[in-house]
């Protein structure tokens, strides 16, 4: 451990002459720490444009109160970057490696939950993405999904391969409709693909403003899933003979208020979660509200959000690894994040859990640092 922390203390140093250079590309607003990716290209009305795509993310991770009585301290480190070209009017192509170094060993990664590699080098993005009209998106390849869900459900830092189409509507001067659908493959650190098929419809009231409302419902139909129990992914959801018990057809309701708290800007928001193929331990609700933004150098924002997941309410293989647990869990988790430029967040955040079949909570300290290189 002592030579693999010498390591990752090396590329931390040798990354540190870089950020001047990234603070001197066009500034594109970032999200909070955990929240959603916005690894796009920027849509451009001129021919042969083309930017840059990528981010590059450290964390330092420390957990106790783990079964058995096992700690986790180490650091972990992420840097996506590629290129995005508009050959034509309405049509983006793009690409991106990414490279990934951590203080632990790959062989670690499942035993402590995590869904991307401590150390790799792999194909983070290659995709078309077509516009024939603007309110209409179609894209294929590699990509991040157009689907707006949360970490209860996915995590943003995977990249399914597959195809999707995207549309917003618009209804009267300031409302929308957002629908989606698609179909795509999705691996982490399993040799298999699992298969999902996915639909989401929404309506923004006053949609994009500081005030409004959001209403979000999604269907998850996921197959080939029974080869993740053989890759070791089977995570706290139920197993038999080698198998899952339930079948995943997961119905997601997200639920968002949008207001003003004098000039401070806040976010209410309530999810639930069935899956439609469990016979027990099927629901999961997440609750929380965000204060502030990150969207200016100086802003703060303060989060606070509520689990609680049964055992099969999600397939445990594939949503967020911010949680320590992937189900069959309840807890708390906060954040404060910083936006120290117009492109770097920093974030700290804790979070309390607790498994249920066990006593004892888990403890969580995350410490994130994100940068972005889109241009």
């Amino acid at each position: 451990m002592g030579e693999r922390s010498r390591r990752f203390g090396i590329v931390l140093c040798a990354l540190g002459p870089t950020f001047s250079l990234f603070s001197a590309v066009q500034a594109q607003e970032l999200p909070g720490i955990g929240g959603p990716d916005t690894l796009q290209a920027v849509a451009s009305d001129r021919w042969h444009q083309w930017g840059t795509l990528g981010d590059l993310r450290v964390r330092g991770d420390f957990v106790d109160g783990l079964p058995g009585g096992r700690e986790v301290q180490r650091g972990r480190s992420f840097l996506r970057f590629g290129a995005a070209v508009t050959p034509l009017a309405a049509l983006e192509l793009g690409t991106a490696g990414e490279a990934a170094l951590g203080s632990d060993h790959n062989s670690e990664n499942r035993i402590n939950n995590d869904n991307e590699t401590s150390d790799d080098f792999n194909l983070d993005l290659l995709y078309g993405r077509w516009r024939p009209r603007p309110e209409l998106e179609i894209s294929a390849g590699r990509n991040a999904l157009p689907f707006l869900l949360t970490p209860l459900t996915w995590d943003d830092d995977l990249r399914p391969d597959g195809g999707t189409i995207a549309a917003r509507l618009p209804s009267g001067d300031f409302d929308a409709w957002r629908l989606a659908a698609g179909w795509l493959g999705v691996r982490n650190l399993a040799e298999s693909w699992a298969r999902l098929a996915a639909v989401q419809a929404g309506f923004s009231w006053r949609d994009g403003g500081p005030r409004g409302a959001d209403a979000r419902l999604a269907y998850l139909y996921w197959d080939h899933v029974d080869a993740l129990v053989a890759d070791g992914l089977a995570r706290t959801n139920a197993t038999r003979n080698a198998r899952f018990v339930s079948d995943f057809r997961i119905l997601d309701l997200q639920l968002r208020w949008r207001a003003q708290l004098g000039p401070v800007p806040s976010v209410l928001h309530g999810e639930w979660v069935e899956n439609l193929g469990a016979d027990a331990a099927s629901t999961g609700v997440r609750a929380g509200l965000v204060l502030g933004d990150v969207g200016a150098h100086g802003h703060v924002q303060v989060q606070y959000f509520y689990h609680r997941t049964e055992q099969d309410a999600v397939l445990a293989a594939f949503n967020a690894d911010d949680w320590w647990f992937h189900s069959r869990l309840r807890g708390h988790r906060g954040s404060v994040s910083l936006a120290l430029g117009r492109r770097t967040i920093l974030g700290i955040s804790g979070s309390l859990e607790r498994r249920d079949d066990l006593e004892t909570w888990t403890k969580r300290l995350l410490l994130d640092l994100r940068v972005d290189l889109s241009s």
